[in-house]
């Protein structure tokens, strides 16, 4: 008799977002703003004032952690523009199995067109990853030359 898939045993992602602002309500309701799929500049380097990452993250036994979380930005095998450590570990419990993290990014720098790729690690492991496309205003990006 074919065994179905068992549950994952570690956190697993729920949503990755970027976006540039994030507001909480008195009642503890979190609004993203002005959610972002690419980026576009016309000229390069080029900076952006603020931007956020959110990360969701679920465990389905209730418990777990995502030790030293951090996230990075780069390009291709260029080393990163981001690499940033969150404060704390991420701790799951059965009284709390989600978890949001947010992280505030400001004063950017994107040293030129291209798909850059978010990650958020624990140790070697990727826990979340996904690309983000900077471009110029007609969606263009150049092809190296080299």
């Amino acid at each position: 008799m074919p065994q179905e898939d068992a549950a994952p045993l570690t956190p697993v992602l729920t949503m990755s977002v970027v976006c540039e602002n994030v507001s909480t309500d008195t009642r503890g309701k979190v609004t993203l703003h002005n959610i972002i799929d690419s980026l576009t500049a016309p000229i390069f380097p080029a900076a952006t004032t603020q931007l956020f990452l959110v990360f969701g993250f679920y465990s389905p036994v209730g418990s777990g952690h995502i030790l030293k979380p951090t996230v990075t930005i780069s390009s291709g095998d260029e080393e990163p523009i981001v690499s940033q450590q969150l404060p704390q570990d991420i701790t799951f419990s059965p009284s709390a199995p989600q978890a949001r993290v947010m992280i505030g990014l400001g004063g950017m720098v994107w040293p030129h067109p291209g798909e850059y790729l978010v990650k958020l690690i624990s140790g070697k492991a990727i826990k979340a990853s996904f690309p983000l496309r900077v471009t110029y205003p007609d969606g263009t990006i150049p092809e190296a030359t080299g």
